[in-house]
């Protein structure tokens, strides 16, 4: 828990930094930002664990915030700077006639980004941007095969991920955006499976003011 609330501190210090330079630039508009995110985990741990269990169930919660500064570049290109925290919680269960396993995981992300807007016309953008950030990742886990084992762990690194996206301009104050992103856990292995990669699909809603 300490790990997670020292990012979530640092992250708010870097975001006052980042209005103050907002206020300093009158180009430059200040933009909040939400997005629902898909996961992967349970595919990708079918396939590293070694466990022959096809049947999967997955339940999962993964919500992103974030919070900087968009100064106008020209006519039709815009840079955000921001920071972000990123929380989710995913449930999997691999079974067959013989044996479970269950799986949760809980990863807490806060960092600092900045994305690239290009405006197709006076509606539809596209945009690509970077990362940087640390990680905190918790991996409970508990097998059920002639008796039960269970295992608690966790890692704490750095990550890096790159996006892209299209969007909409609802409004003057409302963005909705569909996009990729693919993230680099540094170090994020527990045991013989490798969890240092990810790609995610989300859905954002931007307000910008």
């Amino acid at each position: 828990m300490k790990p997670v609330l020292s990012l979530v501190a640092a992250s708010i210090l870097f975001a006052s930094s980042v209005q103050a330079d907002s206020q300093s630039e009158t180009s430059s508009t200040n933009q909040f930002g939400i997005s629902f995110k898909s996961s992967d985990f349970g595919n990708d741990l079918s396939k590293q664990s070694g466990f022959d269990l096809k049947d999967i169930e997955e339940q999962f919660f993964n919500l992103g915030i974030h919070w900087g500064a968009t100064k106008q570049l020209n006519e039709q290109q815009l840079t955000t700077r921001y920071v972000f925290l990123d929380y989710g919680n995913t449930e999997v269960t691999l079974f067959n006639a013989f044996a479970k396993v269950a799986v949760t995981r809980q990863l807490a992300i806060a960092g600092v980004g900045q994305n690239f807007q290009y405006n197709l016309n006076d509606t539809f953008y596209v945009k690509a941007g970077a990362e940087l950030g640390l990680y905190h990742d918790k991996f409970d886990l508990e097998v059920r095969y002639f008796g039960t084992i269970k295992e608690n762990k966790s890692n704490t690194g750095a990550l890096l991920a790159g996006s892209v996206a299209a969007g909409a301009m609802l409004s003057k104050h409302w963005d909705l955006e569909l996009g990729y992103k693919y993230q680099y856990f540094a170090s994020n292995k527990f045991d013989d499976v490798d969890f240092s990669k990810a790609s995610q699909i989300f859905f954002g809603v931007n307000y910008n003011y």
